[in-house]
């Protein structure tokens, strides 16, 4: 006897879409509460930096206090700000807000610190989602101990090097034709080194420069020595800044 294969029946196409509808339901809904939580976090990132650009830009150079200036100084041609820290945590939240309000406003931000201070302001700026500048705004970090090898001799800052490597830096990014905002604490380092002479030196240095560059310039000091020690180092340097930046939130 010759035998046939059972014929396949004839499925309804209507019935056939809707099986392989209520197959893939389960699929199709991981797949939208896995957007949906994307979207959640995404939004919750988004308003964690709203905040901290509004925080950054509260503490940026409008909240800076005006040093008394001597009767005979000029008005000067913007703002030269310095922060006197005791806390490395503090320092790297004052100026990861102050870079971080600069790139969002499109600004050039020129910051010389230490290795282990990019490092921190970096790493704030990611967790914080400042570090994507707006427009041509960008960042220009250099390694203070590396920008100090480049013009100290023989333990003494050189005056045509520091204009060479420093000076042309700051005009290099004001011919980008951006606002630009300063960083620096190559004077605080040497102070740290008991270099207290030619911190001064560098300090005047500063000063004729952003004289020139003029745009606002944050310096940072730390506070070291006795209570007499600090307010003597902080008598000094305050009066060759024209403004007083307070630590981050207070």
């Amino acid at each position: 006897m010759i035998t046939f294969p059972l014929a396949r029946p004839i499925t309804n196409p209507v019935d056939q879409v809707r099986s392989t509808w209520r197959a893939l339901r389960p699929q199709q809904g991981a797949v939208a509460n896995a957007r949906d939580a994307v979207r959640a976090a995404e939004r919750s990132a988004d308003q964690r930096r709203d905040a901290a650009l509004l925080h950054a830009r509260a503490c940026g150079p409008s909240s800076w206090t005006p040093l008394d200036l001597p009767a005979s100084a000029s008005e000067p041609p913007s703002r030269h700000a310095v922060h006197f820290y005791d806390d490395e945590a503090a320092l790297v939240a004052q100026l990861s807000a102050y870079v971080g309000a600069g790139l969002a406003d499109g600004e050039i931000c020129l910051v010389i610190a230490s290795a282990a201070h990019l490092c921190g302001m970096q790493h704030s700026l990611v967790l914080s989602r400042l570090s994507r500048p707006q427009g041509r705004g960008h960042l220009v970090a250099v390694d203070a101990d590396q920008a100090l090898d480049g013009f100290m001799r023989e333990g003494w800052p050189d005056p045509e090097l520091f204009d060479a490597t420093v000076g042309q830096l700051a005009r290099d990014c004001l011919d980008e034709g951006l606002p630009v905002r300063g960083f620096g604490e190559m004077v605080g380092m040497l102070h740290a080194r008991d270099q207290l002479a030619a911190a001064i030196q560098l300090e005047k240095l500063y000063e004729s420069l952003h004289a020139e560059v003029a745009f606002p310039v944050l310096c940072a000091h730390p506070a070291l020595g006795s209570e007499q020690e600090q307010a003597d180092v902080r008598e000094r340097v305050q009066a060759r800044h024209t403004h007083l930046a307070g630590a981050v939130g207070r």
